[in-house]
């Protein structure tokens, strides 16, 4: 009989022994309606028919807005991720966790990669449906690190170093590689039953570093030197993040390297009084920034086959 190799203890992140997250103060509210300057109307297209809904996408004017934001300060921010899952308003004595037979699924992932080798991953992928490839996915290596630990702690530099984001090839056979900017902050710590355990995400090691941004007192805020907000990202709602276009263009320019989004609809339709989905389209490509500084892409929509 075989006997594992003994583990050296380093701290209680490692045998997952936290059970709170004491870091943390944001309550998270699902229902706020509070508008904010980083919101958009994800234009989910419920009043349409089934068939105008199924195939109703945003134009890329649009997803531009999505993407590129300005605060009350006048500041443009650049949304480096978002994800959202979005079902039918409910009306007033609904079952919330009833069968819909619409599902709309939006999801924006902000990719680095080297100057020069943006044309080369566009016309790779020009006619390929990207919700069938394996593009990169946000990091989950946080997992029982508690809010504001990266990058400083023993246990969130034990975990940087073998599952940080790492440059990588952006799918399977494809020859362009890059890397997230961004990454998961905290994890999810199961027995935490405070009400006020909050997920987001912050920049990569070093786009933090450029950013030279701190940890602000409110949830989901990071800010540089001077104060002012460099990160934003309301975990009290949603992992919509962004980060100050100033701020990120002045890393691309200094590392000769620039950003390209991999961003992806997907509407799902089910016939009514039958469980279960039965009808998918999805609209993926990629938005980037053109030879004048417009932001502008090629988004192509493809029907899936159950």
């Amino acid at each position: 009989m075989g006997f594992e190799k003994n583990i050296v203890y380093s701290g209680a992140w490692q045998s997952y022994w936290r059970d709170c997250d004491p870091a943390c103060i944001t309550r998270r509210d699902e229902y706020t309606k509070m508008q904010h300057w980083a919101d958009y109307d994800l234009l989910p297209f419920w009043t349409l028919d089934d068939v105008r809904c199924l195939y109703s996408f945003p134009e890329i004017s649009s997803i531009k807005s999505m993407i590129i934001r300005t605060d009350d300060k006048g500041w443009n921010w650049l949304t480096v991720h978002d994800y959202r899952n979005v079902k039918p308003p409910t009306q007033i004595g609904d079952d919330k966790w009833g069968i819909s037979n619409r599902l709309y699924n939006f999801d924006v992932r902000a990719v680095i990669i080297k100057k020069g080798n943006k044309s080369k991953l566009i016309n790779r992928y020009a006619d390929v449906d990207l919700s069938r490839v394996d593009c990169l996915l946000p990091s989950c290596h946080s997992n029982h690190l508690i809010t504001r630990e990266k990058y400083w702690s023993k246990g969130s530099v034990t975990l940087e170093e073998y599952y940080g984001n790492k440059w990588s090839h952006i799918s399977r056979g494809c020859k362009v590689k890059g890397v997230l900017a961004f990454e998961d902050m905290n994890g999810n710590i199961e027995g935490d039953y405070s009400g006020t355990r909050a997920k987001y995400y912050i920049p990569i090691p070093d786009i933090m570093q450029s950013f030279e941004c701190t940890y602000a007192a409110e949830d989901g805020i990071l800010v540089d030197p001077i104060n002012e907000p460099a990160v934003y990202c309301n975990p009290n709602r949603t992992l919509h993040t962004l980060f100050r276009a100033d701020k990120l263009t002045k890393y691309l320019n200094e590392n000769d390297l620039e950003v390209i989004w991999i961003v992806q609809f997907e509407k799902i339709l089910g016939e009514e009084g039958v469980r279960g989905y039965n009808h998918r389209v999805n609209y993926n490509g990629f938005m980037y920034f053109d030879d004048s500084g417009s932001l502008t892409g090629n988004l192509k929509a493809y029907n899936w086959e159950w």
